[in-house]
């Protein structure tokens, strides 16, 4: 009997210290498990704070680009009523509410852009949000050395069959406009790509205006243009921008502009090269796409405070057409800031 009470007390020994492995086993496994779940669970909300980071930052981004589509603010003026972008959404059930701000700091308007990221119902995540912000610098609508405006006129062709005595009066060279860009000041009345033989200027009174022949190959669009047609069309597309895009085919009536707010009307090549019906007066720019349809065509009487450009040669001019000299760049207006942003390298930041 001794003997086989001895045995049992080892057999339940023996169980028990299985049965303690085993459970210790299961507890090692189990915390593992949790452990596993728990890294998991904080890889996921990592990844899912970097997605929503990510976007808030895309976000405030976008807002800077949507300010550089708009016309700058001057200095003073007030900035609550610029439009805003539209909610941005995102993954999940989040939109990105956008807020542009200009405030004017010593030679630059800075601009900052505030995501904050809305829920379903419209209320803001606390955590979620991004600031960038950056120096934006109007970008001139004309090329560099126009500042003081463009010659009266410029054509990309020939000139002739003038008729009457149509005027030119080209920019007088004062102390305003001769300066360290420009040290020498000419009165240029009429700039073409051609050569002097292709210009016949008989009937043209210049009233001394300089011609400038070959002045410039390849369009005139770029000779003058610091934008090209793309940025120029979506300009017109602001309200109020000034710059009219013009498809029509038919004499213009419309916008004919002010010295306060001059125009730039572009007739597309679709529009022809269309008459000013009556005594019409225009202050700003106006470019003809069309390369071929103004070299028998007069305006009529029309007289033109700044400039008109031609894709093609020019024909039957008559007496009652004026060019004036204009520049309107330097005259209030929206054209004085309707350019698109450039932003001022080394300005970006995503801080406070």
């Amino acid at each position: 009997m001794p003997i086989r009470q001895t045995h049992m007390n080892h057999t339940a020994q023996n169980g028990a210290i299985t049965l303690l492995v085993g459970l210790m086993l299961l507890m090692a496994s189990s915390i593992l498990t949790l452990g596993v779940v728990r890294l998991g669970i904080m890889e996921q909300r990592m990844a899912n704070n970097e997605l929503r980071a990510k976007e808030a930052h895309q976000a405030a981004q976008a807002g800077l680009e949507f300010a550089r589509s708009q016309p700058l603010p001057r200095a003073g003026e007030e900035t609550n009523t610029f439009p805003q972008p539209s909610l941005i959404e995102a993954s999940g059930d989040y939109r990105y509410q956008v807020l542009v701000r200009h405030d004017h700091i010593e030679s630059c308007t800075r601009v900052r852009a505030h995501a904050q990221a809305l829920d379903q119902d419209g209320i803001a995540h606390p955590n979620i949000s991004a600031v960038v912000s950056e120096c934006q610098e109007p970008a001139s609508l004309l090329r560099t050395g126009f500042a003081g405006g463009a010659p009266p006129l410029v054509v990309n062709g020939c000139l002739g069959r003038i008729t009457g005595n149509p005027r030119i009066h080209p920019n007088r060279c004062d102390e305003e406009q001769t300066h360290e860009a420009n040290p020498v000041c000419q009165p240029i009345a009429l700039v073409s790509s051609q050569g002097m033989t292709c210009l016949e200027t008989g009937h043209l009174d210049l009233n001394e205006g300089v011609v400038v022949a070959e002045g410039f190959s390849g369009s005139a669009w770029d000779y003058l243009f610091a934008l090209d047609q793309a940025s120029m069309r979506a300009l017109a597309d602001i309200p109020d921008s000034g710059v009219h895009w013009i498809t029509a085919r038919t004499s213009w009536r419309g916008a004919t502009g002010s010295p306060e707010q001059p125009v730039i009307l572009i007739f597309d090549q679709a529009a022809g090269c269309p008459k000013f019906l009556g005594n019409t007066t225009l202050y700003g720019i106006i470019y003809y796409a069309e390369p071929s349809e103004c070299d028998n065509q007069g305006w009529g009487a029309v007289t033109v405070h700044g400039s008109v450009i031609l894709e093609g040669s020019l024909g039957a001019l008559n007496a009652n057409t004026e060019l004036r000299h204009w520049s309107l760049l330097s005259h209030a207006g929206p054209l004085a800031r309707a350019g698109s942003r450039l932003s001022r390298p080394g300005s970006w930041r995503d801080w406070d």
